[in-house]
């Protein structure tokens, strides 16, 4: 309850949490204090299952750097070893494997896009261009995984390892027992929705040509604003609950997911899959052109695994129903939805009771992670301009708060234009 942005707080909750509990996290969540994460036992414990950690194991984890699930006194996750930006699929997939920006080879030559006789065939090319950004990072961290104990020995941190003391290995000569390797995917909103605007422009509607499309995202939009409209405003777009962009999203999903989880590390782990952005949706978006799905040249993406901002235009309801229909146990290594809510949405009684049923009803469908930001975009504005007034103003950030006047005018936006819809 304290204005400053730590400690934060990993919270884990699951079925039998009591209510009273939740009530208080929520309480101080109203005041804008949102230095918390709330992560589904219900959904982790049975995840870490799957991918090979006993019961027992699974039960006793802990929730590190952001969020991310890992095995109490037995495993080193190397989490956010590598990261993929999954909207970048796109832009290779209509440029034949090019990036646009600098002309360079960046993945696989799947083909013209404007020789592509049906959507599937471009859905393909998007997903072999995930493959294979896959299998170049993956392999890039695999090229100096062995180095890691002569670069970097921890006899200390070793110590507090039961299996290193037993084994006599270090942490980077695989000691603990388990040894993984975190993968992070951003982006899957920019991803899901621009399939969907190719798939009904180019195909079904054919309202234009991939040539068309590809000149008119290659010039940012430009002279064509009847078009960008239709795109924002006519085409769905994820975390609306709607079906078609919906499956379209937990396509790119599984596959990305199927694609980390079984690629060995040289640490006898694996690779494994997580769905945040950090930071990174600013750092991919500046070096993106536009996108398919409505997204300027050079704007920020989605953040973890909730729409676009400003784009879930139906209501949390929906925007839940969305998100849960992805499989969260195949995303071990953690994701997080980020909540934007108005004050007005939580005052009084009323208010808690709803934010405590809005956590119970996303768990309950089987989401993994959520955390929240309570403010109104007038108040935002008004920091950007006297920021003298505002010097605890705090926003989640993604595993972390920030005090809003100390970012940079470009990441602030993102946080006026997510509550502009709001109440």
């Amino acid at each position: 309850e304290l204005d400053t942005t730590d400690p934060k707080m990993s919270v884990r909750i699951g079925r039998d949490t009591p209510d009273s509990y939740l009530e208080r996290i929520a309480r101080i969540l109203r005041q804008g204090k949102t230095a918390f994460v709330l992560a589904n036992d219900d959904v982790t414990i049975p995840a870490l299952v799957k991918y090979g950690k006993t019961l027992e194991e699974a039960r006793s984890h802990l929730l590190i750097g952001c969020y991310e699930p890992t095995v109490e006194g037995r495993e080193i996750a190397c989490n956010m070893s590598l990261r993929i930006n999954l909207a970048k699929a796109v832009e290779l997939a209509l440029h034949n494997g090019i990036d646009p920006a600098s002309g360079r080879v960046l993945g696989p030559r799947s083909g013209d896009a404007a020789e592509m006789p049906d959507y599937e065939t471009f859905e393909e090319a998007v997903l072999s261009q995930i493959d294979a950004q896959v299998d170049r990072a993956t392999a890039y961290v695999r090229s100096f995984e062995p180095y890691w104990p002569s670069i970097n020995p921890s006899p200390v941190l070793a110590g507090t390892f039961p299996d290193c003391l037993a084994s006599g290995r270090d942490i980077g000569q695989a000691g603990p027992k388990y040894n993984n390797t975190g993968c992070m995917g951003a982006g899957l909103a920019n991803v899901a929705d621009s399939l969907l605007a190719v798939r009904t422009l180019v195909y079904e509607e054919r309202r234009l040509s991939m040539d068309s499309l590809i000149a008119v995202l290659d010039a940012d939009f430009d002279g064509a604003d009847d078009l960008h409209r239709r795109i924002l405003h006519r085409i769905p777009k994820w975390g609306n609950d709607h079906a078609d962009v919906d499956g379209i999203a937990r396509r790119v999903a599984e596959r990305y997911t199927e694609r980390v989880n079984r690629t060995p590390n040289t640490r006898s782990g694996w690779f494994r899959a997580s769905m945040f952005t950090l930071d990174y949706r600013y750092k991919f978006g500046k070096r993106m052109g536009a996108t398919p799905d409505g997204r300027r040249r050079g704007a920020y993406l989605a953040g973890g695994v909730g729409a676009m901002t400003g784009r879930d235009i139906n209501g949390l309801t929906a925007q839940i129903l969305s998100v849960t229909k992805l499989d969260f146990t195949d995303i071990p290594n953690g994701s997080v939805l980020d909540i934007y809510l108005h004050p007005s949405a939580v005052q009084g009684e009323d208010g808690i009771a709803a934010l405590v049923a809005l956590i119970r009803t996303y768990f309950a469908r089987g989401g993994f992670g959520i955390q929240f930001n309570v403010f109104d975009s007038k108040t935002l504005q008004d920091a950007r301009v006297h920021p003298e007034k505002y010097t605890t103003l705090q926003v989640r950030v993604c595993g972390w708060n920030v005090y809003f006047t100390s970012m940079s005018p470009y990441e602030q936006e993102q946080y006026i234009e997510a509550n502009k819809h709001l109440l």
